[in-house]
């Protein structure tokens, strides 16, 4: 009973670092997408912050992959309005390497 235990302990360690790692991997592909397209649209981090009603810094954050500022959905929502993209434009996932 042990043996078991302590192998369900490691699968459940081991599924908690998969789901982390592809959190962190959305979180960057979503910053990397803010970046993309407001520099497509030609805005500065400032002017972005000022139409979605966030700080420059929290945009700065959002764009650094800064791990302890994630957006909400409704940051993101506001962001894709102040670009005129999709929301699903912002969730797009990166190229694998």
């Amino acid at each position: 009973i042990k043996r078991k235990a302590i192998n369900y302990s490691h699968k459940l360690a081991q599924r908690k670092e998969f789901c982390m790692t592809n959190l962190e991997k959305l979180y960057e592909d979503i910053s990397n997408n803010i970046k993309r397209i407001r520099k497509e649209k030609r805005l500065t981090q400032k002017e972005l912050a000022k139409s979605v009603g966030v700080s420059e810094g929290y945009i700065s954050d959002i764009e650094r992959i800064n791990k302890n500022k994630h957006p909400s959905i409704l940051c993101l929502i506001n962001i894709s309005r102040a670009l005129n993209v999709e929301l699903i434009d912002l969730l797009e996932r990166g190229e694998e390497l």
